[in-house]
């Protein structure tokens, strides 16, 4: 029970609470010279205080508040970077679209249209990590192109993709390249179905709701649609 007292009162004192009694005062100074265990909560309650300080909730809390300095002290770093290897992640990505050109020149073109449009987005990522909150306009001008072209991105993809044909591919084989044989790679139609669903909450973000439980519901569900698409990318069988 003392602990508890202890603890909250400590974090009442770190936190500028100047409103409690000279008793409590009296108790976290009397508990300090009780021995070690208490030195090491002394030490500790600056982290503590921040974790219990800072919680994130999606309907009140901006994503890009995580890599605010002053919102998250300790681990805004973490936040940014994190966002510049994802946008450094997509490139390769994109750039994988490659396996779905055809024979079909309007189809090819959209998809290297949709290339093209994935790397610009990738690239608002790595600005939104690299130019976090705390650097205000231009934060959330890169936020406002990488939520556009996100957008363009999820249009662009399932308008080229959903009703794409079975491709066939030759492959040579890697014990004797002299043989070849085929694999065929077909666009799993659902994942086209969840990608004009993750469109539709970018665009109620982008145009109609600009919220922050869509914010975090948007990026979420568009890393979804990637993972499912490089599932679907790499997954051949021979035919």
């Amino acid at each position: 029970m003392l602990g508890k007292r202890y603890l909250f009162a400590l974090l009442q004192i770190t936190s500028g609470e100047t409103s409690i009694g000279y008793e409590t005062i009296e108790m976290v100074r009397a508990s300090r010279r009780r021995g070690s265990s208490h030195s090491l909560l002394l030490r500790l309650h600056p982290y503590i205080h921040s974790t219990l300080s800072t919680a994130v909730n999606p309907l009140n809390d901006w994503l890009s508040d995580l890599g605010n300095s002053s919102y998250s002290p300790r681990g805004a770093i973490f936040y940014n970077i994190g966002c510049v290897l994802t946008g450094l992640a997509l490139f390769p990505f994109f750039a994988g679209f490659y396996y779905w050109y055809t024979d079909q020149k309007w189809r090819k073109l959209l998809i290297v249209i949709t290339q093209a449009v994935g790397f610009i987005a990738a690239f608002a990522l790595m600005m939104i990590g690299v130019f976090s909150e705390d650097y205000g306009a231009i934060h959330h001008l890169w936020s406002l192109v990488f939520f556009i072209f996100n957008l363009m991105v999820l249009i662009l993809a399932n308008v080229s993709l959903m009703t794409h044909r079975k491709f066939i591919r030759p492959i040579a084989s890697s014990s004797d390249p002299s043989q070849v044989h085929q694999t065929h790679r077909k666009f799993i139609r659902p994942i086209g179905y969840y990608g004009l669903v993750v469109a539709v909450i970018n665009l109620l973000f982008v145009g109609l709701a600009y919220t922050s439980v869509l914010e975090w519901f948007t990026v979420f569900t568009a890393l979804g649609y990637v993972a499912f698409l490089s599932y679907n990318t790499l997954r051949t069988s021979p035919s």
